[in-house]
């Protein structure tokens, strides 16, 4: 049995040297293959995965604690870009934690937003915002990463709304990308587009859609800048065009929408370009070969694409697309064909179920469930530093002044406006039948009762002093009088003189204007006037 480090006495051997020398070289080696890794992880995901696992699985069998974060962080980044977001939640939650542990802020900022990506995609945006939160005040997080952090945050908070505060987040973020001269040229127009296809979508989100093909357009423009337009890695030009045709479309020009596709749906997918190339191919196939009467140019589209989701592993979009299949089968005649897509669709769905209760139970456990009532926009908007933007100020609209309501329960009511104002209140007077022929009915005045402590309103209208006296001016109509209206609602018993009362000030005012005239002296109480 070889002896332990505490009871060797004697020098190392030319093994146990040997073992150090190779432990030197794999280090280095390790050391490599990351920065090989970190610089294709925006141009070629699918390669930077494989040598982040190549050198995370070196690091860990060397014991390199630092160097296996860092490879740890570049396998979570590469896997959440391909598209492989449910199954990378547990390995990123790992990798959070001992970069935390070790005091690498940056790595753990890259990390917390690889896991906002996927709990946004898990259907979890507030379990997002929580990982994010850290991020936005972390003072040791570079700006480009400060960006991409405040990109997510507005897709997080795309289902709360306040649109003006998000757009002032998204111009936040492109400053920080433009003043940050730690990148290259390429980089920063790479980075800049990858933020104009969250502007896109947020304004797209609103119902903005001029301003997101707009945005949409601009991020195209910066990949045209590039020295090689195939440094993309088909990770952002594929998303622009997604959200540029899907705009589109729901703008109703689908003849633009189809010419802007057409070029893209001819070239090969690369693996980041998979899932946005799917949804590409499912919006062409059922916006615009389907309503245009192109059944089978449909269908063959969406067998293109749900095989090659379900070739790279993405059972989310799968089970979407194996389901779409089956429906435009089933309207073609193809009955057998349809209920094997449905059989398929359920086995995909079911896949992703069990992933995605997995990816957010651990989600969960790490940063709780994200309940909307412990969400504070404000605090989170606060917590981004930002520079002050010019805002134009909107003129300050003056309040009308408040027309002066006259008294609606002032005593010199015309006759003629009091006839309206009964049947407003009572419209069923009117509708009952008329007394019979031959009875003599006599119009007696109607008492209307008021609250106890208001004197001189108990007293019959007719009894009131300067009723009778007064005279219409010559030239004015005089009103008519109804008697039997009258009479029968005496005849109703007291129960319909309470409402009278009631109604003065709240269901007859609108209808009651007195001319400046006649209010200035009849009876008591016109002095409000």
């Amino acid at each position: 049995m070889e002896a332990s480090k505490q009871h060797r006495t004697a020098p190392f051997s030319r093994s146990e040297s040997g073992r150090s020398v190779n432990a030197g070289g794999t280090l280095s080696a390790v050391g490599r293959l990351i920065e090989r890794a970190d610089a294709l992880h925006l141009r070629a995901p699918e390669l930077a995965l494989v040598l982040g696992e190549r050198a995370a699985a070196l690091a860990e069998a060397a014991s390199a604690d630092e160097q296996w974060i860092r490879a740890e962080s570049l396998v979570v980044s590469a896997r959440v870009r391909v598209g492989d977001r449910p199954g990378t939640v547990g390995r990123a939650v790992a990798a959070l934690r001992a970069a935390e542990h070790a005091g690498y802020g940056d790595i753990a900022a890259r990390l917390r937003i690889d896991l906002a990506v996927c709990a946004r995609s898990l259907g979890v945006p507030l379990t997002g915002l929580a990982a994010l939160r850290p991020v936005l005040t972390d003072p040791v997080v570079s700006p480009v990463h400060r960006a991409a952090a405040l990109c997510h945050l507005v897709g997080c908070l795309g289902q709360l709304g306040r649109k003006a505060e998000l757009d002032r987040v998204l111009v936040e973020a492109d400053k920080l990308v433009v003043g940050d001269d730690s990148l290259s040229a390429d980089t920063q127009l790479l980075v800049r587009a990858l933020l104009r296809v969250g502007t896109a979508a947020h304004r797209r989100r609103h119902g903005d859609l001029t301003a997101a093909a707009d945005a949409a357009r601009t991020g195209l423009g910066f990949l045209e800048k590039l020295d090689n337009p195939a440094d993309d890695g088909g990770l952002v030009r594929i998303r622009l065009v997604l959200l540029l045709v899907s705009t589109l479309l729901d703008r109703g020009d689908a003849e633009m929408a189809y010419e802007i596709a057409e070029p893209v749906l001819a070239e090969p997918v690369r693996a980041a370009g998979v899932a946005p190339m799917g949804w590409l191919r499912l919006a062409v196939a059922t916006r615009v070969h389907l309503p245009a009467g192109a059944g089978e140019a449909a269908i063959e589209l969406v067998r293109e694409a749900v095989a090659s989701t379900d070739r790279h592993g993405l059972s989310a979009i799968t089970a979407r697309l194996w389901l779409e299949l089956a429906q435009l089968q089933e309207r073609f005649g193809q009955a057998e064909e349809a209920i094997a897509c449905l059989y398929r669709s359920r086995a995909a769905e079911q896949l992703h179920a069990r992933a995605r209760r997995q990816a957010c139970g651990v989600l969960a456990g790490e940063f709780g469930t994200g309940q909307p009532a412990s969400v504070d926009l404000d605090e989170v908007l606060k917590a981004v530093p930002s520079r002050p933007v010019p805002v134009v100020a909107a003129e300050p609209v003056p309040e009308p002044e408040p027309e002066p309501r006259t008294p609606a329960w002032s005593f010199g009511r015309p006759r003629a406006t009091a006839d309206v104002a009964e049947t407003t209140l009572m419209p069923a007077v009117r509708d009952e039948p008329a007394p019979q022929p031959g009875s003599r009915m006599r119009p007696e005045p109607i008492e209307v009762r008021a609250p106890e402590g208001r004197s001189g309103l108990g007293a019959p209208l007719a009894s009131r002093p300067g009723r009778g006296a007064e005279q219409p001016e010559s030239g004015e109509a005089r009103p008519v009088f109804r008697p039997g209206a009258v009479e029968t609602r005496s005849a109703r018993g007291p129960e319909l003189a309470e409402p009278r009362s009631a109604g003065r000030g709240a269901g007859l005012g609108p209808e009651y204007r007195p001319e400046s005239g006649e209010s200035a002296g009849r009876g008591r109480g016109t002095g409000r006037r």
